[in-house]
């Protein structure tokens, strides 16, 4: 199981600050949950953490969305979680480097997807 993942990948689509998207498929005996909001929602910024405080924040975020025991309830017992994916933004900042992409002036997205 991957229980949470970071990549430097910055979404492209438009996203809208103070809205988020959750997706709930029941197929056959599985449930799939597909979770995006911009970071600036969960985070309060969308560039790399400049401190500790931002750091601890970031942190935290990941370790809730990684947490189903925390988020989910489900009446049935048989249903237990199969799969977890936490990408989140690159949690350092790549000025100096060439190969990365800088966060300056971009908006970053957190993806979450479950599947029970």
């Amino acid at each position: 199981m991957e229980i949470a993942s970071s990549t430097n990948q910055l979404s492209h689509e438009a996203h809208v600050h103070g809205v988020a998207t959750l997706n709930v498929v029941l197929e056959d005996h599985a449930v799939f949950m597909e979770f995006e909001s911009p970071a600036m929602n969960l985070l309060g910024f969308e560039h790399a953490p400049v401190n500790d405080e931002q750091n601890a924040l970031f942190i935290s975020t990941q370790r809730t969305l990684a947490d189903t025991s925390r988020l989910f309830s489900f009446s049935a017992k048989a249903c237990q979680v199969e799969n977890v994916a936490i990408q989140m933004p690159d949690r350092h900042s790549h000025r100096d480097s060439d190969q990365h992409q800088d966060y300056h002036g971009e908006h970053a997205d957190i993806h979450a997807r479950y599947m029970f």
